[in-house]
């Protein structure tokens, strides 16, 4: 195994063990904290790992954890944050861990990222910029009865309507669907006082992801090897890809867009944005800093983000495309009778990438099937 030393955060997820196998496929065996309280957990099941630890999910568990193990380290680890819980935990607690790990951040400034994960600012940034549309959008810092109604009319929102949470760790609703104002009302006060965004609800056509790689301000130097096409979503997860195309291409309108975003913000790490396509139309729905649960099918078609944030691989990108499927939980859209089986199954057994069911690394993958199917 390779003498570098990696350090995988995350919770008993596909996002977790995605980075675990891309990293272990490739020789380099990291360690990882896993914030775990039940009796079995699927991700620690992995070959690929030299040794995991299982914490609280709490901050000063997690934070504690890291300390303890970055004081082993001869030099500095790379960390990789596999949620957004973890990420925010890692950005507010910059200065302490960065004497011991390369992280990701945004000017080597804590809270920086924390910030941004807020919605609320995340779009009021992503507005601004050029080549970057976002859907209708109406920003609230409290719930005004008496002009809401004015506002949606000045910016010609129309019904239905997504209400969001603009607080990225807010108690409380996160999005809901309004149909008329008195539905809406209604809604806004399950939200408390947190900032909330109202937004046009899209009728998308096609619901595209795009993961990538930056090295901050420094460089100004945004990798991105292409564009992921959902092609279906988790029954129980919103906007979580079950089975989707990937291709790998350097260009394209989601792409620059992505990069423009990037690198406005000056972020150093690997991200995940997310865009809907209405027509003819591309509108950014949000970023997030860390890797997808899809990462991983960059890994498989030859594009291992983590090993390029460490800069150990770099690829020239020659356009194919692929299919990818995480069938533990696809096999729902049939259990729920939204799939024909056969069809299921055909789509199973040709596809290009599968997320979970992995020969070389069976046990997780067992794992999953009896305790999360």
């Amino acid at each position: 195994m390779s003498a570098f030393n990696v350090v995988v955060i995350g919770n008993d997820s596909m996002n977790t063990l995605g980075v675990i196998r891309s990293l272990g496929e490739n020789s380099i065996a990291p360690i990882a904290i896993v914030s775990h309280t039940g009796k079995s957990c699927s991700v620690t099941k992995s070959k690929y790992l030299k040794k995991f630890y299982l914490t609280e999910p709490s901050v000063s568990s997690i934070v504690d954890k890291l300390l303890e193990i970055g004081r082993l380290f001869p030099e500095k680890a790379f960390l990789f944050p596999c949620g957004d819980f973890y990420e925010n935990i890692i950005d507010q607690n910059l200065i302490c861990l960065s004497r011991y790990y390369v992280l990701p951040n945004i000017d080597m400034k804590e809270n920086n990222i924390s910030v941004l994960m807020n919605k609320y600012d995340m779009l009021s940034i992503a507005k601004k910029i050029k080549n970057i549309t976002i859907p209708k959008t109406i920003f609230l810092n409290h719930m005004n009865i008496d002009t809401l109604e004015k506002e949606m009319q000045d910016a010609a929102i129309d019904f239905p309507v997504i209400i969001k949470c603009g607080d990225a760790f807010a108690n409380g609703r996160y999005i809901s669907k309004a149909n008329n104002m008195q539905h809406l009302h209604e809604l806004l006060e399950q939200f408390g006082e947190n900032r909330i965004i109202i937004q046009e609800f899209i009728e998308k056509d096609e619901e595209l992801g795009v993961q990538g790689v930056s090295f901050g301000n420094i460089q100004k130097d945004t990798y991105i090897p292409g564009t992921i096409h959902k092609k279906r979503t988790s029954v129980n997860s919103i906007g979580s890809t079950t089975y989707a195309e990937i291709h790998i291409k350097s260009h394209g309108e989601e792409i620059e867009a992505a990069r423009s975003f990037i690198d406005h913000i000056g972020y150093s790490g690997i991200f995940d944005i997310e865009f809907v396509r209405k027509c003819d139309k591309l509108y950014f729905i949000e970023c997030n800093f860390r890797n997808g649960a899809y990462g991983y099918a960059y890994t498989k078609a030859g594009y291992n983000l983590p090993l390029i944030w460490m800069g150990q691989q770099s690829n020239s990108i020659e356009e194919k495309s692929m299919t990818l499927m995480n069938g533990f939980s696809d096999v729902k859209h049939v259990i729920h009778n939204k799939l024909n089986p056969f069809k299921w199954l055909i789509q199973f057994f040709f596809a290009d990438i599968h997320l979970n069911f992995n020969l070389r690394d069976i046990r997780p993958s067992i794992h999953m099937f009896f305790n999360k199917l």
